[in-house]
């Protein structure tokens, strides 16, 4: 396995858990971004994000992913919920040296945190230790 399947592998024990709240519409994808980088406790932690956040875009790719260069987070239809869009955030917190290290997996979890519950990021923190993370 590569040091990214651990990862995703957590994640997806996550989604089994059922934590990941299905988001409708791109406009309710668009409303929880928005949301989160303007809140004050995002604005204090990642202030640069937060002065130029990532717009949002629908993708019909496999994968959702987080462009630097354009500053845009891609969701495709099946990745459309809380915790997929919190992952591609996280990017943009960590910055572009840090893709899946230590410091996205910090970010992720604050995010997880702090916009899905406690419960969620407990979760989240269970499966990471489990695959080694």
């Amino acid at each position: 396995m590569q040091p990214d399947d651990f990862l995703y592998e957590a994640e997806r024990v996550v989604h089994v858990c059922r934590y990941p709240c299905r988001l409708s519409t791109e406009g309710e994808a668009r409303d929880l971004l928005d949301s989160v980088v303007g809140s004050r406790w995002f604005q204090n932690r990642w202030p640069k994000v937060a002065k130029r956040p990532p717009a949002l875009f629908a993708s019909n790719h496999a994968s959702a992913w987080a462009d630097f260069d354009k500053n845009r987070i891609y969701l495709p239809a099946w990745a459309s919920n809380d915790f997929t869009l919190l992952h591609e955030l996280a990017h943009f917190c960590a910055g572009l040296k840090d893709n899946h290290g230590p410091i996205f997996v910090d970010a992720h979890l604050q995010l997880v945190s702090r916009f899905m519950g406690k419960d969620a990021a407990s979760c989240f923190r269970h499966a990471l230790r489990a695959v080694g993370r």
